[in-house]
């Protein structure tokens, strides 16, 4: 199995979006939101960034502010989910994008004023943390960013491992009913019938 193909790349507002850049939401008037992060009072945290604006944004403190230095999430979209938690909780794939000291923040999301915002999931605050017009919002709902390559991968092996079994066993019917096997003369070792 492979490792999470997925990249943070540096924001250059003189050149356009990078490809496969990870889209979240969209703001009220209908521009588009993209997934980041960038540093914030010496911590590296989870930003959404609005292109047209030429810089991302980070809550903290109560408080929206603005950052010119940040980088996009890119990756394949169809390897992107967006899964439903609440409370501060995370599910199996989250992607951690920094930290406050020592805890883990990750990607969340939530609809807020009709707009679809991105923000920062804070455990131990029990809460999503989005940045809206000027203000740190608390979110006790939303949905998780989660990496799924490995997670698809791993079903593509279960499924192709699983029929495999099913190739085995009928086989291994065959061989039951054909007079031409009796058990003595069969190899039944490579049959694993459960």
């Amino acid at each position: 199995m492979s490792s999470p193909i997925y990249n943070w790349e540096h924001a250059d507002i003189s050149k356009p979006l990078p490809k496969r850049a990870v889209l979240g939401g969209c703001t009220t008037t209908g521009e588009e939101i993209y997934v980041g992060r960038a540093m914030s009072n010496g911590f590296l945290v989870p930003a959404k960034i609005v292109p047209s604006k030429s810089y991302c944004f980070v809550s903290h403190n109560g408080k929206e502010f603005s950052v010119e230095t940040f980088e996009y999430l890119v990756g394949k979209e169809r390897y992107f989910e967006w899964r439903p938690a609440a409370n501060g909780n995370i599910v199996n794939g989250a992607i951690a994008t920094g930290s406050l000291g020592t805890e883990q923040l990750y990607i969340g999301r939530a609809c807020y004023n009709g707009s679809m915002e991105i923000g920062k999931i804070h455990p131990s605050q029990k809460c999503l943390f989005i940045s809206h017009e000027g203000k740190e919002v608390q979110m006790t709902s939303y949905e998780v960013l989660v990496w799924t390559k490995i997670e698809k991968e791993s079903k593509k092996y279960e499924q192709k491992k699983a029929k495999a079994e099913a190739k085995k066993k009928k086989m291994c019917k065959k061989k039951s009913l054909s007079s031409s096997y009796s058990d003595s003369d069969s190899d039944w070792s490579d049959c694993s019938i459960s």
